[in-house]
């Protein structure tokens, strides 16, 4: 009985993570808050766990989701109406073009039947005169030609820059995590594909923090969010401007270097120096400081090997050192 439940609070567990990583695919922002609360949630699935409490931590996951599913519904209208209002105003230049090209199609329409009925006449100082007013009028016509032209592509370069601002701001909170201001696991995921597809030699640093769960559980989310911050801020600034830096997922964080597995585990084995160690923490009114370390796993892509393939790996090696620290290259813990 004790090992069916077991199994069958493991299953929730993970579908739980399942949610919060799939969540964090479709809305990144919203996703990424769902994640960290399932994650807390997840804690609580113990088969000591008095059945009230699975009760309401089964419950509390319902209300979560059900949160995220109507902030990612409105998140989602909110993309429609971005794409609707540049397509809306596609249209209206599109109309303003058709309206100022059927109009001076009719004045020019007027201006050659003038033309043809000059052409009749036979004093020729009236000729004379006549054409002379017509290239005035004609010269008038293009002036006004030109100045509509530039009014209307103005005003469309102008609403488009508009929302060219803000699917800018979109974008980046897609990408984007808002904890730590690191790229998040899509823009990670997707740059990672991109190394993939044309061959490049790329290398993996990935990072489990030590007790980072029991510090948030201890201190609250807020320290516990801002300690990431931290954190993610020393990683960044630890690595070059040309190395990709992100949170790969809950206290996890993942860099992406083009480089050789020797350079990537000699950078990586400087992260005890520079990166690791304490950090301050709030503690109600007061500060103190934390001492914040982690896992680290180094691998290289191998050619013709897949995204998901080498990050396996990744996740494997932490693994290991966590089993074996001493047994693998670079013992990086603090």
């Amino acid at each position: 009985m004790e090992e069916s439940l077991r199994a069958a609070l493991d299953s929730y567990s993970a579908t739980l993570a399942t949610v919060g990583s799939c969540a964090v695919q479709v809305n990144p922002e919203e996703g990424n808050a769902l994640l960290e609360k399932l994650r807390g949630l997840q804690g609580r699935l113990q088969a000591e766990t008095p059945a009230a409490e699975l009760k309401h931590t089964g419950e509390a996951a319902q209300k979560a989701i059900r949160e995220w599913g109507k902030e990612t519904t409105e998140y989602l209208k909110q993309t429609a109406r971005e794409v609707k209002d540049i397509m809306t105003i596609l249209e209206d230049s599109a109309h303003g073009i058709r309206e100022r090209d059927h109009k001076h199609t009719g004045q020019l329409q007027s201006f050659a039947g003038r033309l043809k009925a000059i052409s009749g006449l036979n004093d020729m100082a009236s000729v004379h005169k006549s054409l002379i007013g017509c290239a005035s009028e004609l010269g008038s016509y293009v002036d006004r030609m030109t100045k509509e032209s530039d009014d209307v592509i103005a005003k469309l370069q102008a609403d488009l820059s508009v929302h060219r601002v803000r699917l800018a701001e979109a974008e980046r909170i897609a990408f984007v995590d808002p904890t730590t201001g690191l790229e998040n696991k899509v823009a990670v995921s997707r740059a990672i594909e991109f190394r993939v597809a044309q061959k490049q030699v790329f290398s993996l640093v990935l990072l489990d923090l030590d007790g980072f769960k029991k510090i948030s559980s201890e201190y609250g989310q807020l320290a516990g969010d801002n300690l990431l911050k931290q954190f993610g801020e020393e990683l960044k600034s630890y690595f070059g401007s040309t190395d990709l830096v992100s949170r790969w997922d809950g206290d996890a964080f993942l860099v992406v270097l083009d480089s050789t597995l020797e350079n990537a585990v000699g950078r990586a084995a400087g992260l005890k120096k520079w990166v690791f160690g304490e950090y301050d923490i709030a503690s109600g009114s007061k500060s103190r400081k934390v001492g914040l370390s982690a896992a680290v796993g180094v691998v290289t892509w191998k050619p013709g090997e897949t995204a998901a393939n080498v990050l396996k790996r990744a996740e494997e090696a932490v693994r290991q050192q966590r089993s074996r620290p001493s047994a693998l290259p670079g013992y990086f813990k603090k």
